[in-house]
């Protein structure tokens, strides 16, 4: 299981969180912002942000593709002002990489955590 939140400032890209609250087993990377998963199972993984304002997705991504998000109707809430999230189950295989994009718009930096612990 990891936690991991923070950045430098407000980001947009794969996101990397520089604080790791906890992270059991050490497959949190905070130099790239990879989840690399240790061994076969299923994962529950979850991604809160806040929009800087303007409309943009919330992607989970395994390997680069994406495994779950939420579209830029999200950005439009009130100005982008209400935080949203992304939660996905996922049966993965060891070494796979899970990561956090919001490809087109900032995120603030202070208001995102990405979260993930392995069910089975």
């Amino acid at each position: 299981a990891f936690l991991a939140e923070g950045m430098t400032g407000n980001a947009s890209g794969t996101l990397v969180f520089n604080n790791e609250v906890f992270d059991d087993g050490g497959n949190y990377n905070i130099s790239n912002g990879k989840y690399v998963c240790p061994s076969n199972g299923i994962y529950l993984f979850h991604f809160h942000a806040l929009s800087s304002g303007s409309p943009t997705d919330i992607l989970i991504r395994v390997n680069a593709s994406n495994v779950g998000g939420m579209g830029t109707a999200w950005g439009y809430t009130r100005d982008g002002g209400d935080p949203d999230g992304v939660t996905v189950i996922y049966s993965l295989s060891q070494n796979d990489e899970v990561t956090c994009v919001t490809p087109s718009a900032a995120v603030y930096g202070n208001y995102c955590w990405f979260t993930g612990v392995k069910l089975y």
